[in-house]
């Protein structure tokens, strides 16, 4: 309904806003009509109607928020829904965003938000309020301090900090002392841009004290946006002294973007990691500052086992075809064509497919036609279509001979995404429907936004009319 909403014309849309009303779960309800008010402003009241009797507080508050947007004039009366929401956390929520429009509420979202039992979230309750009244700060400060889990009491801090950055030195304390330590390295990275040069160094030493050198890593790697160049030769050091080579190629790659005298030592350790995988993601890194290791990188993602679960030839491939000159370009097709797994197959074939020349097109086709489960060869196919529209007929013939209905079902809708007026004809158009015809009903239905720019093409207004009305009937019948 939301999806067809755009193209319908206004004697359509009275009809979709019947169609909205026989919707019985309030909040699905109340969402369509928000969404339908975007083209029927006068239906906003309704829409605020059905919001209030929405049951789940959570997705009351929501759309009441959103209502706010665009009906400034009920404001009074989503203030009094909002009222009588019991969760003291989600009715701060709602009352801080609706005094955006009515700042005379402030007080009250303020004593509903010292209400909150929990000390996290009246801490951030009271930091939202803080742009409207600032002279809360000092309150929303020692509600912060009293919160006991370091991580989360060092999330407030940092959030108060933008108001009150003389609480930098105690955020950053409250991080270094977090137990867990991606907690603490997620806590330092927060902190990085707020933090000057004296605590930036602090920071630093923290982040030398962690012990997993993929956290340290990380920790090293977020902070080096914000360091001063004398503060980066010691992130260096730092790095330096991390022993796995995979982690340390991926922190130099980081580094090397403020230090681009460091990309020689970066790339000597990539060479040096022992795994196939990982230094085939090394290398690829290093290819958009030193484009000289293109062929070095696309041997190594060639190496990378048949069965490779976190970093395979496909990802490999797919990262590096936007940097490939078309001399490489057939190599990285040879690569693609042994992936032994066809999901990778057709997901690489896919992502080489905007970068290859005319030329490469048609064993790229050879490559997707090989593909032996349907559901990926029609995946291969269709992510093909856009630059090569002559196999949209053999794509759509594969789709709909895919016996798993879920499977068909999601070939058929990732190819009506790539159907326009200027790659469909009329014969191709009345196929596309037939194979649809084999979906059950939800899943034809999911397809139909995609498809009201080829209906308006084919039919006009009248034939999308037809089918709006379809749609309405057949909801009626099963209701």
């Amino acid at each position: 309904m939301t999806g067809l909403a755009p193209y319908l014309p206004e004697n359509l849309l009275s009809e979709a806003l019947a169609t909205a009303r026989e919707i019985g779960d309030e909040s699905f309800r109340a969402w369509v009509l928000i969404h339908l008010a975007l083209y029927l402003p006068e239906i906003l009241p309704e829409a605020l109607a059905t919001a209030k009797k929405i049951g789940d507080e959570s997705n009351r508050a929501r759309a009441l928020t959103e209502l706010a947007l665009y009906l400034p004039e009920i404001l009074p009366e989503a203030l009094a829904t909002a009222k009588k929401i019991g969760d003291e956390s989600f009715r701060a929520w709602v009352l801080i965003h609706l005094a955006l429009y009515l700042p005379e509420i402030l007080p009250e979202a303020l004593a509903v938000a010292r209400e909150i039992r929990d000390k996290s979230d009246r801490a951030r309750a009271l930091t939202g309020l803080a742009p409207y009244l600032p002279e809360i700060l000092p309150e929303a400060l020692a509600v912060a301090r009293e919160i006991r889990d370091k991580s989360d009491r060092a999330r407030a801090l940092t959030e108060l900090a933008l108001y009150l950055p003389e609480i930098l030195p105690e955020a950053l304390a409250v991080a270094r002392e977090i137990g867990d330590e991606s907690d603490r390295a997620r806590a330092l990275t927060g902190l990085a841009p707020h933090l000057p040069e004296n605590l930036l160094s602090e920071a630093l030493a923290t982040a030398r004290e962690i012990e997993d050198e993929s956290k340290r890593g990380e920790t090293l790697a977020g902070l080096a946006p914000h360091l001063p160049e004398n503060l980066l030769s010691e992130a260096l050091a730092t790095a330096r002294e991390i022993g796995d080579e995979s982690f340390l190629a991926w922190v130099l790659i980081h580094l090397a973007l403020y230090l681009p005298e460091i990309l020689p030592e970066a790339l000597a350790v990539a060479r040096e990691i022992w795994d196939k995988s990982d230094r085939a993601r090394a290398l690829i890194g290093l290819v958009p500052h030193l484009p000289e290791v293109l062929p070095e990188a696309l041997a190594a993602a060639k190496e990378i086992g048949w069965y490779v679960p976190k970093y395979g030839r496909a990802e490999a491939l797919t990262e590096l075809a936007p940097h490939l000159p078309e001399s490489l370009l057939p190599e990285a097709l040879e690569v693609a064509r042994g992936i032994v797994n066809r999901s990778s197959r057709a997901e690489v074939l896919t992502g080489l497919a905007p970068h290859l020349p005319e030329s490469l097109l048609p064993e790229v086709l050879e490559i997707a036609r090989a593909i032996g489960l349907e559901g990926y060869r029609a995946s291969a196919l269709t992510g093909l279509a856009p630059h090569l529209p002559e196999v949209l007929p053999e794509a759509l013939e594969v789709a709909r001979g895919i016996g798993d209905e879920c499977h068909r079902a999601s070939a058929l809708q990732e190819l009506t995404k790539v159907l326009t007026p200027a790659n469909v004809d009329l014969s191709f158009w009345e196929k596309t429907f037939y194979a649809l015809g084999t979906l059950t009903r939800p899943h034809f239905l999911e397809t139909i936004p995609n498809l009201v720019p080829l209906i308006l093409h084919f039919g006009g207004v009248a034939a999308l009319r037809e089918v709006y009305q379809g749609i309405r009937e057949v909801s009626r019948w099963w209701k």
